[in-house]
């Protein structure tokens, strides 16, 4: 850096055979670095990313340098030199991404502000297990009594009567009342003379 104030000395008189030293000191200009966290499929900002500065050999610089309500963090008074940030706190709702995010001041250069991004993905989310359907319950199965096979009807051939049309006609008797004959008048009376005994015995044992 640039310091243009004087410098004094004095050469005494009698001490020519010294040399007079003198010294000027200069300060190095210093950059300026500023981070934006980024969604990795939007490209939104993201709020309360949290880092921390190291050099180029991983050693700690600064602390709890935290993005925004932007999702910008600005680090100033960096000397030139190669530099890191890395992610120590992600973003609610985001992966944690620990590497390193490098850059470096250069010198005649420290005018600029040097800016970087780092971007986060979103964790995913929890699968959640599907519901089980239930299985669908079967229909009762209406009970049914084993019933033994029957055994066919043999068809019984009907027996044969005598009026049935095989069976030999017979032929009706005919009765035919004829007069008795002048012979016949007299057995028919002797006939009439036994029943007439028989009655009258009969009436007699009957009285004893």
């Amino acid at each position: 850096k640039l310091d243009n104030s004087p410098v004094s000395f004095e050469v005494v008189a009698g001490e020519t055979d010294q040399v007079v030293k003198v010294t000027k000191e200069n300060t190095l200009e210093v950059g300026s670095v500023e981070l934006t966290k980024l969604d990795s499929a939007t490209k939104a900002t993201l709020a309360g990313a949290t880092f921390e500065l190291q050099d180029k050999e991983g050693n700690t610089l600064q602390t709890g340098l935290t993005t925004d309500e932007n999702g910008v963090l600005k680090v100033t008074d960096l000397v030139p030199g190669t530099y890191q940030f890395v992610e120590t706190k992600a973003p609610i709702g985001y992966e944690l991404d620990t590497t390193p995010v490098s850059f470096e001041i250069v010198a005649g250069e420290t005018d600029q502000i040097v800016k970087v991004t780092k971007e986060n993905t979103l964790v995913p989310p929890t699968p959640v297990p599907p519901t089980p359907v239930p299985p669908t319950p079967l229909p009762p199965v209406p009970y049914e009594p084993t019933v033994p096979p029957t055994k066919p009807e043999v068809p019984v051939t009907p027996k044969k009567t005598e009026n049935s049309e095989d069976s030999p006609k017979t032929t009706p008797i005919r009765i035919t009342q004829s007069l008795p004959k002048t012979g016949d008048t007299n057995s028919f009376a002797g006939l009439g003379v036994i029943l007439i005994a028989l009655s009258l015995s009969g009436l007699l044992l009957k009285r004893k």
